[in-house]
């Protein structure tokens, strides 16, 4: 995410049916490119296995909003590789609203005139800050990812934490998003309060998801 340092962690792969297990090399040699240009050389430090990963390759510099970074890492004996992504950016929502009654949070935002922008919903609660499921009735939001599921109580109402959405239905215009936040939970949790986060992500990640 945006402001974050960066950190890379560098790992082997072998044949499934080999003994041994794959490593995790500390002799990488690993670079990261900003927008195209060369902007660092990572390196290795201990990770202190958090995450179950002993090392990494990290830098002091740190990830801008709406900039595009390419990683790059090479080990002798392997073939060189590289990956490449758009740091996801905010969107200013510009008018906010919930019903209680109903548990809706509806939202606002414009929409550039550029063709094929994509975005990501997630909703937090706000005391907790954990990634709260919801649903929509909206055709133009799709739940992609491994948080999908469906109302276990057989309403067949799709949810999830993450909603992907396209601008195809609305390039170029105002659009209003209304989320239903559904109630798990017993009335003493029902005074949850929530908040919104409208991303801009790259074509490139939504049809991945």
């Amino acid at each position: 995410l945006a402001g974050d340092s960066i950190s890379v962690f560098i790992g082997t792969t072998m044949y499934p049916l080999d003994n041994g297990s794959p490593g995790t090399p500390t002799n990488a040699t690993v670079k990261i490119y900003e927008n195209g240009q060369f902007l660092a050389d990572l390196t290795l430090r201990d990770n202190f296995f958090q995450g179950g990963v002993p090392y990494v390759y990290s830098s002091s510099e740190y990830i801008k909003s709406g900039n595009s970074y390419k990683i790059e890492a090479s080990l002798e004996g392997y073939e060189t590789i590289h990956a490449e992504q758009f740091v996801r950016e905010a969107v200013r929502i510009d008018e906010t609203y919930f019903d209680a009654s109903r548990q809706e949070l509806t939202f606002t935002f414009n929409d550039p005139e550029t063709k094929d922008d994509h975005y990501l919903i997630t909703i937090y609660e706000a005391e907790y800050s954990y990634r709260y499921s919801y649903s929509t009735r909206d055709i133009a939001v799709d739940f992609f990812d491994q948080d999908y599921f469906i109302d276990p109580f057989g309403e067949e109402e799709k949810y999830g934490q993450r909603g992907y959405m396209s601008d195809q239905y609305f390039n170029g215009q105002k659009k209003t998003v209304t989320l239903q936040i559904p109630s798990f939970y017993d009335d003493e949790f029902d005074d949850y309060r929530y908040y919104v986060e409208l991303w801009r992500i790259t074509a490139d990640l939504y049809e991945h998801e």
